[in-house]
C-alpha cells in the first residue's frame, strides 16, 4: 500500500514530477475551461478506466500475478479519483447558486450526521485492506 501511494504522490500529485496537472490542463483545454464539463469528463473517464481494468483482472493476474495486478489496477484509479475529488472541491461553487442554507445552523449538523452514518455502514462492506494488498482473494460484499 505504501509503494502505490508513494508512486501516486510522486508520479501524479507532486507538481514538479507528476503528470496530474498536465492531465487536468489537457482535460480543461478539451472542455473549453468549463468546470461542469471537466467534472462530467472525469465522471466518464474514471468509470471507463476503473471498470476496464477490473474486467481485465483474470487476464492480468495470469500474466503478472495477483499482487502486481492490484498495483497496476490501483494506480490509475487512485490518480483519477484524487484528481476528480480535488477538482470537484475546488470548483464546487462554480455556476449559479439556487439557494443558500448556510445560515441555518442545524443543516450542517444534519449533513454531517447523514454522511457519518453512510460512511459507518458502507465503509466496512466495500473496503478490505487484505484484498487490496492481494493477501486475501477479493469477494463481493453485499
Amino acid at each position: 500500500v505504501g509503494t502505490i501511494l508513494t508512486a501516486v504522490a510522486v508520479l501524479w500529485v507532486y507538481n514538479p514530477t507528476g503528470y496530474g496537472d498536465d492531465f487536468l490542463a489537457a482535460l480543461e483545454n478539451l472542455c473549453g475551461g468549463n468546470s461542469h464539463l471537466v467534472t462530467l469528463a472525469f465522471g466518464i473517464i474514471f468509470p471507463i478506466v476503473h471498470s476496464g481494468l477490473a474486467s481485465l483482472r483474470p487476464l492480468g493476474e495470469k500474466v503478472v500475478g495477483a499482487r502486481t495486478w492490484r498495483v497496476i489496477f490501483a494506480f490509475p484509479s487512485l490518480c483519477l479519483a484524487y484528481s476528480w475529488i480535488t477538482y470537484f472541491i475546488s470548483h464546487a461553487h462554480d455556476g449559479y447558486q439556487f439557494y443558500d442554507i448556510s445560515q441555518i445552523g442545524w443543516v450542517h449538523s444534519l449533513a454531517w450526521c447523514v454522511n457519518f452514518i453512510s460512511f459507518f455502514f458502507l465503509y466496512p462492506s466495500v473496503f478490505n485492506l487484505k484484498e487490496v494488498a492481494a493477501v486475501e482473494k477479493p469477494k463481493v460484499h453485499l
